[in-house]
């Protein structure tokens, strides 16, 4: 079938391709599904808790980014790393580091707190453990700090991808 002219802002065949369910997106949460399991197992393994435990506390922490990586895909290919634009487009990227910083940190304060820092009572609500509550200012603060290579990993990742 011939290729007509694209009429400006009409998205071509391809780009409304990518956007849809496609392999690329099962390839998405392929990864996110891997490295959660990945992630749950060894933290299972390594706090003596169960797989269970472990992987929802994982889950959480990996929920965010399902939903961060579309719209960080979604941004690199509207604003390119360009020589003429790239100014303009890193403004858009800080921005939108911010807020999945900011979504982080929402899922790490409500989401489930690590075994380590939680009593264990049968029957009852996990509590934080007396004298911890720096510590869960601490592990907000770590999983932000892990979350950067994440986020600018994922910023190469599409431009390599859109490229």
């Amino acid at each position: 079938m011939p290729e007509f002219p694209n009429p400006a802002g009409t998205p071509t065949k391809p780009e409304r391709q990518m956007w849809g369910l496609s392999a690329f997106w099962w390839a998405v949460l392929t990864f996110w599904i891997v490295v959660a399991l990945a992630a749950g197992l060894e933290t299972a393994l390594l706090q003596t808790v169960s797989v269970r435990e472990a992987l929802r506390e994982i889950a959480s922490r990996l929920a965010p980014w399902l939903f961060m990586t579309g719209l960080i895909i979604r941004i690199s290919s509207k604003y390119t790393l360009d020589r003429g634009n790239w100014r303009r487009s890193l403004w858009v990227y800080l921005a939108a580091f911010v807020v999945s910083l900011l979504v982080i940190a929402v899922f790490t304060y409500f989401g489930p707190l690590p075994p380590l820092l939680v009593t264990a009572q049968p029957g009852s609500a996990a509590k934080l453990l007396p004298g911890n509550s720096r510590s869960l200012v601490f592990l907000i603060l770590a999983r932000l700090t892990y979350q950067v290579p994440t986020f600018w990993g994922l910023v190469a990742v599409a431009h390599v991808v859109h490229s």
